[in-house]
């Protein structure tokens, strides 16, 4: 005989009469002819009111019991339904079927998500076993993209770095440019918005924007930007930026100015020249200006042919006129008419008073001449003429 099942019972029936007795062996404490038995060896004996005997043997045996084994692999990426079981059986008598926890009826489970799960198994002969398992997906891969602002207008010095979490490192990082590497980190980027892309070992992705931005211009003006000046005037410039703090300013050429590294020098060169002026802040940013100085050579001097030192106030000295501050040196001399010098000088602004050795001169025409050397280096050294003395 054989059960259906491992631990369940099967009934054996013996011959009945009346005035038998039965023996079981082993003892199942039961003199019944009809006995409920479960898996194993026995025998029984039957013995009449004569005390004849008989003894026969019997066998139950039953099937293997069933076993039930699940293997769970877990979903790829956070919510998705990638997971697996696979149901391993062993035991019981075949045909099986399956009812699972959430009602499907196949042995094996693809594409499911991250969950508990159990199983009930039921043979051909109606023997079950039941197994449960569990679906792991992984923690939600999260990226975060942050920038750092390039350091000065057009710049191409900003970054972005990148931090993921989650999912199974480790992570591969792209950038929208095309750009990509293992550390989230990317350099040498110019003002923009930028898309990074995250992928980690199970090909799972997320993405984050992050924006680089970039400071105003250095802006710089001159003013005035277009400047004319006779030889030996001084001009004033005035530099303007749009910026604050600690300026450093750099004036090229340096020669003319009364500084080359400050906002506003004065200028009082001899030629002309264009001035490039660089500022920068203290970030490093720069920008520039220009500035078109040119220097008119005026050579004009007026020298008076009539004086009269006779102290009323009105042209009691004899003195030059013109463009005096374009003079460096000057030499001029006046002679009486016995060819004897009367008055010299090497002062621009000279003024003769008419006196000659303490007196006054005597009234007359005097002659001089005189030699000029400009700031320019030019030099005029045929000035000659006379004057006349007037008392």
């Amino acid at each position: 005989a054989t059960t259906f099942c491992t631990g369940s019972s099967v009934v054996l029936n013996a011959p009945t009469n009346a005035g038998y007795t039965y023996q079981w062996n082993p003892n199942v404490s039961s003199n019944d002819s009809a006995l409920n038995l479960t898996a194993g060896n026995y025998s029984f004996t039957v013995t009449d009111n004569n005390t004849c005997s008989t003894t026969q043997t019997v066998t139950i045996t039953s099937p293997a019991q069933i076993t039930v084994t699940l293997v769970a692999d877990s979903a790829n990426c956070f919510g998705e339904s990638t997971g697996a079981i696979t149901t391993t059986l062993a035991g019981g008598t075949s045909p099986y079927s399956f009812v699972w926890n959430d009602a499907i009826t196949s042995q094996n489970r693809i594409n499911i998500p991250a969950g508990n799960y159990n199983v009930t198994v039921t043979d051909n002969n109606l023997c079950s076993a039941s197994a449960s398992t569990t679906v792991y997906e992984p923690i939600l891969l999260a990226v975060n993209a942050d920038s750092i602002d390039v350091s000065c207008y057009q710049y191409t010095n900003g970054q972005i770095i990148t931090t993921a979490t989650g999912g199974a490192p480790d992570y591969t990082y792209s950038l929208s440019t095309g750009s990509q590497n293992n550390t989230g980190i990317f350099s040498n980027l110019s003002v923009g918005s930028y898309s990074v892309t995250v992928t980690d070992a199970n090909n799972c992705t997320v993405s984050d924007v992050a924006t680089v931005n970039e400071p105003d211009p250095v802006l710089l003006t001159v003013t005035p930007d277009v400047i004319k000046l006779n030889l030996g005037e001084t001009v004033q410039l005035q530099s303007n930026s749009n910026q604050t703090g600690v300026l450093t300013y750099n004036w090229l050429p340096t020669s003319g100015l009364s500084c080359y590294d400050c906002p506003n020098p004065a200028f009082s060169g001899n030629n002309s020249v264009v001035y490039t002026v660089v500022v920068i802040n203290d970030l490093g940013c720069s920008g520039n200006a220009t500035v078109n100085v040119t220097v008119v050579p005026e050579y004009d001097v007026f020298i008076p042919n009539v004086f009269t030192p006779n102290g009323d106030g009105v042209n009691d000295t004899w003195n030059i006129f013109g463009n005096l501050t374009g003079i460096k040196q000057l030499e001029i001399m006046v002679f009486n008419r016995w060819g004897e010098k009367v008055f010299e000088s090497n002062d621009i602004h000279f003024e003769w008073d008419g006196r000659f050795k303490g007196d006054f001169a005597p009234n007359g025409v005097y002659v001089y001449a005189a030699k000029f050397v400009w700031l320019n280096n030019h030099i005029d050294k045929d000035y000659k003429g006379t004057v006349t003395l007037l008392k």
